[in-house]
């Protein structure tokens, strides 16, 4: 899993980096324009696509691909 680059549109990453950014789903979804249950749909079709379990998990991975920085 580490060293793979997560399969992300340019919104996927939008919504990956308000959450590493440490804002709430439905802070995310405020910001973006969208409602709170989009963002947790989109949530589940980002971690599904790339296999991730949870949304830690996809963060990780974003992490160690260099998508997200400290």
């Amino acid at each position: 899993m580490s060293g793979v680059a997560p399969n992300l549109t340019p919104r996927d990453r939008q919504v990956v980096r308000g959450l590493w950014d440490g804002l709430s789903p439905k802070e995310v979804a405020g910001g973006l324009g969208c409602s709170h249950q989009a963002i947790k749909d989109h949530m589940r079709r980002i971690r599904n696509k790339n296999g991730a379990r949870s949304t830690i998990a996809l963060l990780r991975r974003c992490l160690q691909a260099g998508v997200l920085t400290p």
